[in-house]
């Protein structure tokens, strides 16, 4: 089914890691735009004393964030610190 169109497939993608990488796009908008209504909910909910990257999951949260957790591992990947000043970082958790 996930074989192109023109080597006679159905041209369906892999849908599993399509969406991760939505999610992981979802996770980069949180990040990028933190005084947003959404980001600003998901962090008084799921990680108000944690940065963004070191979040965790627990079984008791709702699903969206579990998956948007779940593209995680994606988004560090492709995520690098720019370090400037150096007030922002702390050298023992940051990687």
């Amino acid at each position: 089914m996930t074989v192109p169109k023109i080597h006679s497939g159905m041209g369906f993608r892999n849908l599993r890691q399509f969406n991760l990488v939505l999610l992981a796009r979802q996770r980069w908008h949180l990040l990028k735009y933190p005084d947003s209504l959404v980001a600003k909910v998901l962090k008084a909910c799921y990680f108000w004393d944690y940065d963004f990257f070191q979040a965790n999951v627990d079984h008791n949260h709702s699903q969206i964030w579990r998956s948007i957790c779940a593209a995680r591992v994606i988004l560090v990947q492709g995520c690098r610190k720019l370090v400037r000043d150096g007030l922002t970082i702390n050298i023992w958790p940051d990687p």
